[in-house]
């Protein structure tokens, strides 16, 4: 059986690909931005200025491997298109032009919301609202409320007498409970005026204990507000069983000699004992 030399082309990477188009565009834009200003204060070869300025401000490199050292302490070059590679950002525009840009998105998302798109996503939304305060009216120790809508997503509630909160992002989530003042703040968009200026104040940052985490792969994650209410109480109540549970910590001898084997689980509350 004859076997063919030619080599299979290398797989490509799209992410990757898309990095460097962006990354050699962004530099090129920046290049003419800074050879022509250069150039208007009466600096000659202003194009090989305008390279070297790039190269020193932006080309930190690790010094083992030579990689390119992506820490936010260097200067950068955009990482992505968004607002012409930083040429067309809001900081450029006037408050009138501001307002004219935030009352077009607002013109925009009402005409959406008035669709029968729109209209369908908001039934959806308020049935899903419906099923979870139905929910939570059969707990008498619980609250939650949701904290925005998908990145991050936040819940902050109580479970029997215990505040808790639940954040996710990128497919992480976390929960901490017994929450309590930092002693430091830090600046938080509260409100958006009707011209779009963001209304930013000092809030005080809490922390509690983080008592699980984990993926949004496990079991019981869900996918509608109730699901997701019910499975970050059930956390939380499993936390302050296994907590308060005293099986577990006295001699369970006699149990093993029943079962003729080493007991792995506590039998009241669940928690995983020995290694």
């Amino acid at each position: 059986m004859e076997t063919s030399s030619a080599k299979r082309p290398a797989a490509t990477d799209p992410v990757s690909d898309r990095t460097e188009q962006v990354t050699a565009e962004a530099r090129r834009r920046y290049h003419v931005y800074l050879a022509s200003a250069f150039g208007d204060k009466g600096f000659q070869d202003a194009h090989a200025l305008a390279d070297l300025a790039l190269d020193l401000l932006t080309d930190w490199r690790n010094i083992d491997t030579g990689a390119p050292c992506r820490c936010s302490c260097h200067p950068q070059l955009p990482a992505s298109d968004r607002h012409d590679y930083g040429f067309d950002c809001m900081c450029t525009k006037t408050r009138e032009e501001r307002k004219r840009i935030f009352d077009d998105l607002r013109y925009d998302s009402e005409e959406f919301w008035q669709s029968p798109e729109g209209q369908s996503i908001v039934a959806a939304k308020r049935a899903e609202d419906a099923e979870l305060h139905e929910w939570l009216a059969e707990q008498a120790d619980v609250t939650a409320h949701a904290d925005g809508d998908f990145a991050p997503e936040v819940w902050h509630g109580e479970v029997a007498g215990r505040r808790f909160y639940f954040r996710e992002r990128g497919g992480q989530w976390r929960i901490e409970i017994d929450l309590r003042p930092t002693g430091w703040c830090v600046p938080t968009v509260v409100a958006l005026a009707a011209s779009g200026e963001p209304r930013i104040e000092q809030c005080e940052v809490e922390e509690g204990d983080v008592i699980a985490h984990g993926d949004t792969a496990e079991t019981g994650y869900g996918t509608t507000p109730r699901e997701r209410v019910q499975f970050i109480v059930g956390k939380v109540r499993q936390h302050l069983a296994q907590a308060s549970c005293t099986l577990h910590a006295s001699d369970l001898s006699a149990v093993e000699s029943v079962l003729g084997a080493q007991v792995q689980w506590c039998p009241s509350c669940g928690i995983r004992l020995g290694s």
